[in-house]
Order: C-alpha cells, then structure tokens, then sequence
C-alpha cells in the first residue's frame, strides 16, 4: 500500500498516510500509480458499491490533507520518538465521519493530540467524481524538540548535512531551539490556535441562527480576526475584517465599526500595505472625529501618521501629530 510522508516546518512532524480505498496517491519524486481501467470485483470500493472501471487520481486531493494536517498539528514534546497513527473516513464533502486510534503511540496525550489534529483539520475538500467515502491512515511521529535534524534557510527547512550561502549573511537557524523562551513563544501559538478554534465554531452557531444577534456576532468576528493575525495567518484575518465592517454598517455600530477599521488598517500596515491601510485608518479618524475628536484613540492616530510618513503624505502626517499633541 502507497504511503505519503510529510515533515511540518518548525516541529519535524513526520506523517506518514496509508490510503485505505482503491483511489491511492503519492508524493514527492514518486510517480502515481498507474491507473486501471479494470477494478478487482472482489476488492469493491471504499463505500461498498460496486466496483468502478477507473479510481480516481487522489494525489492533489492528499497533498491538500497532508498541508491542513500540518497546519493543525501540535506535536508534543515527549522523551522519546513516538508514532501514532489515526484511521479516519472522509464523506463526499470531505467531512470526517469517524475517527479512532488505529495504532497507540503508548502515551494517552500524544494519541488525544492527534485525534483532535484530525477533527480540527475537517472538513477537508470535497472528494474528487467517483471517490465516494474515503478511509485514511495517517501516522504522526513526534519526539524531544531538542532531537530536530533540520534547519531553516530564509523560511524552508533543509537537512543537516547541506548547507546554503547567502550573499546576504548567515541565514541558517537551527530548528532544534529549545530555550525556555521558545517554549514560551510554542505554548503561546497553540494557545492562540485553540482559541481561534473555539471562535470560529462560536461564530458557526451565531450565523447559523434564525436570528443572529448583531452584537456577539461583531465581538466574535472581531476577536476572530485579531486572533489570526497574531498567529499571522492574515489570509484568514482579511475576509473576518470586510465581514466585520459590513456587519457593524449594517448594524450601525459606529464604535465597532471604528475599531474594525482600526484593526483593519493595522494588519495592512504591519504586511507592508500602506496604500491599503491609509483609507481605513482615514475613515475611521473621520468617524471618531464626528463623535468626539478630544477623545480620539491615540494608537490609532499614531498608526495612521506613521502610515502617512510611508506614503510620503508628510504634511497631512504632521497634522495628525499636531491634533496628537493637543491631546496631551
């Protein structure tokens, strides 16, 4: 039976997936296997219907399970290389419909771990024609954080035994870190991902009311985006932020409206979009303003002046810092 094996970049997770329907993929330098168009009788599909003339080629589809799995992984660090893999079947829509422990690692929290691994990373995408329900085995391997053979170079990980040369400077780091720092920074990000987890199916519920109540579903979209963007996951962030506006006009919510577009502004301004951030950070001083300009929040003054400066707009930043002042 074909395997793929994956390495996550910081952690060295190493994941292996046996595919237990006739649709099998591949990764790496490895080619697919070849496709058939006469189907064993005996063998049947995945579903229990009947045999199909020609399986599926899965190889895309399973690339796309390995990268969620190793967005949601959280490898734990243990004394000692540990394996557990975990038999799970997808439905046409790529929701998980069963999930269990196939093979323990021998440690009750590194099997929880990747049981939750699986049910935070559905559902996956929609199964390809002719796929039907599909059973996968994926093994998560972890072990000591301070074991990692691996290196970064300018953000890709690369063996130990080559090297890169960057006219720039050393560029090469070691993944094996473990400084209680690091730790601290690990602890933080998962702690940020399980909250995220727990508002976007908070915001799930909200939506799927028969009348939702604007105000929590605000609060919630907000908190939402923010959380993605300290996790720097600003993919996710920007969609959050245009619902979270277009929520709070429809609400007419000026103050959350305000703080959305502050928001907002500051993940443009951070990824080095200033021409995105300038209106956003515009609109919302011109809104606090119409409400009470002496009580404006001075972050975010200070923010949309230094956006200014980036844009060369130096005497209209000059004014923001001039109302600054006054302030005092």
């Amino acid at each position: 039976m074909p395997t793929i094996k994956s390495c996550t970049s910081v952690k060295l997770l190493l994941a292996t997936l046996t595919l237990l329907s006739p649709a099998v993929a591949s990764s790496g330098n490895e080619s697919p296997p070849p496709q058939n168009n006469s189907t064993d009788a005996t063998k049947g599909t995945a579903d229990g219907s009947a045999p199909k003339e020609k399986s599926p080629d899965m190889s895309r589809y399973m690339s796309g399970v390995r990268k969620k799995m190793q967005r949601v992984w959280h490898s734990p660090d243990v004394p000692e290389r540990r394996t557990v893999s975990i038999l799970f079947t997808l439905d046409k829509d790529g929701a998980v419909i069963s999930a269990k422990v196939n093979k323990s690692s021998g440690l009750a929290n590194v099997d929880q771990q990747a049981l939750t691994a699986v049910k935070k990373a559905s559902p996956f995408d929609k199964l390809p024609e002719g796929a039907g329900k599909f059973s996968i085995d994926y093994s998560f391997e972890c072990g000591p954080h301070k074991s990692a053979d691996s290196f970064m170079f300018n953000g890709v990980p690369i063996k130990n035994q080559e090297y890169k040369i960057s006219s720039g400077g050393a560029t090469l780091h070691n993944l094996s870190t473990d400084s209680a720092a690091e730790r601290k920074l690990q602890e933080r990000a998962y702690a940020l991902q399980d909250k995220a987890d727990q508002l976007q199916a908070r915001l799930t519920e909200f939506k799927s009311a028969a009348t939702p109540d604007q105000t929590k579903m605000t609060t919630t979209l907000r908190d939402l985006a923010n959380t993605y963007k300290q996790l720097q996951q600003y993919d996710k962030a920007e969609p959050l932020y245009k619902d979270l506006i277009a929520t709070a006009e429809n609400a007419a919510q000026e103050s959350s409206l305000i703080s959305a577009l502050s928001d907002f502004a500051n993940m443009y301004y951070t990824t080095n979009r200033y021409g995105d951030a300038e209106p956003l950070y515009a609109r919302a001083v011109s809104l606090q303003n119409k409400i009470d300009a002496t009580h404006a929040d001075k972050t975010m003054l200070n923010d949309y002046a230094k956006t200014l400066y980036k844009l060369n707009k130096t005497s209209q930043a000059d004014e923001i810092y001039k109302q600054l002042r006054q302030m005092q």
